[in-house]
């Protein structure tokens, strides 16, 4: 008798800590953003058109570009509707270069990362942050190969405390 009670309390102790929902919504969009950067990499490749993932502070953008100029520089096609992803109640989304610099996620038509600018691309780490400061990373490297990482306490570009 004691050992069914033993198993079942430790059972609901898992049960009522994994499912935190707060932590679920953090998972939750860790994941929606990691399917949303694979998306819109595969929209660049398929659709011939360089793609544009936009960090907000509570949400992000996808963007299809034009280069209606032919100046090699890619804007924004006012033409195809900005996808908006908003992300849970307390969580924060913020973008950063090998550079420490703000920064986007751009895929050509080949899926590589380029800059916006027309330069080399760099690293770039999206941190999810929750509003008990828990966070979840994600790496975009310049191949368009995402790197679904889970680092507690990252306080800098691939620096842990």
């Amino acid at each position: 008798m004691m050992a069914t009670v033993g198993i079942v309390a430790v059972l609901m102790a898992i049960a009522v800590f994994g499912l935190s929902p707060r932590y679920a919504d953090l998972e939750g969009a860790h994941q929606e953003l990691v399917n949303s950067i694979r998306e819109t990499r595969l929209r660049a490749t398929v659709k011939g058109a360089h793609f544009r993932l936009v960090p907000l502070e509570t949400s992000y953008e996808i963007q299809r570009l034009q280069d209606a100029d032919g100046d090699g520089l890619w804007d924004v096609d006012g033409s195809a509707r900005v996808q908006d992803v908003e992300l849970p109640p307390g969580v924060k989304i913020a973008a950063a270069s090998m550079g420490g610099l703000d920064a986007v996620v751009e895929f050509n038509t080949r899926g590589v990362m380029v800059e916006p600018t027309g330069g080399a691309a760099e690293v770039v780490q999206l941190t999810l942050t929750d509003h008990e400061s828990r966070t979840r990373v994600v790496e975009v490297w310049p191949s368009g190969q995402v790197q679904n990482e889970s680092i507690l306490g990252v306080t800098a570009l691939g620096a842990l405390p």
